[in-house]
């Protein structure tokens, strides 16, 4: 089967810093890709380079069977979403404003169908009563919500999360990883960059691994959580997740409490 994103060999370097060293991903239709490590690990770089908010210094993206290139990006990149850390809204605009604003710029729609959009996708966030009320008056994790709204009003084919929920207090991060719950489950491709490690564990189809641009570890939620394979993946895992144990061979215990 034909993936939807495939990036082969990516490499991207900002002066002497290597950010990708040969990145390599498939992501297939319908998937959930988690993308973990430490900062600095090239996450937030390989997901730029997929619709090319960054371009690579070498390498390819191949989006539906299609290189992308300077010359096809327009068009490449309405099929494929981004939700960013920081909401990245139009202050003037109201909510639905902002959600109708690419149906009626670039997709052409009339400004009735686009408002029409805007409501359907701000009720599948959980948001149509704040169709009026303008960012300033909303909490940071409506504001995402907004933000995914909008990302998928263009009916994209994948959309890309950047740490959607890394800008939040910690009281705000289940509205919208509960929104991105019910995208996953409805079929939606999507490649999300995170630290919330519960999300990669219980709703990603798999969750791959990143330290010093490249790819470590890649595979399902429960053999990357409880048998990882790389002593790196070990290692980081024993930081995030409560200084849980991964020798070899012995039993990991699941710690609920942070999970």
């Amino acid at each position: 089967m034909t993936a939807l994103i495939e990036c082969r060999g990516l490499r991207k370097t900002f002066g002497d810093v290597v950010a990708l060293d040969g990145f390599d991903l498939s992501v297939q239709r319908g998937e959930v890709v988690a993308i973990i490590g430490p900062s600095g690990s090239g996450k937030t770089t390989a997901l730029r380079c997929m619709n090319w908010l960054v371009q690579p210094d070498a390498g390819e993206v191949v989006f539906d069977g299609e290189v992308t290139t300077r010359k096809n990006l327009v068009r490449i990149s309405r099929d494929i979403g981004m939700v960013f850390q920081h909401f990245n809204l139009f202050p003037h605009m109201t909510c639905a404003e902002n959600v109708a604003a690419g149906p009626r710029w670039v997709l052409g729609e009339s400004a009735e169908r686009s408002r029409e959009i805007a409501m359907e996708y701000l009720e599948r966030v959980h948001l149509a009563d704040k169709a009026e009320v303008h960012p300033e008056m909303l909490s940071g994790g409506q504001k995402q919500r907004v933000a995914i709204a909008r990302a998928l009003a263009m009916s994209p084919k994948a959309v890309l999360f950047d740490e959607a929920t890394s800008a939040l207090d910690p009281e705000l991060v289940g509205q919208v990883l509960l929104v991105m719950k019910e995208l996953a489950r409805s079929g939606l491709t999507m490649v999300v960059v995170t630290h919330e490690m519960a999300f990669a564990r219980d709703v990603a189809d798999r969750v791959v691994f990143m330290d010093k641009g490249r790819i470590v570890e890649d595979g399902p939620p429960s053999q990357v959580f409880e048998r990882p394979t790389h002593p790196r993946t070990r290692e980081f895992l024993r930081a995030v997740i409560d200084k849980t144990p991964f020798e070899e061979g012995e039993q990991e215990e699941r710690n609920d409490a942070v999970l």
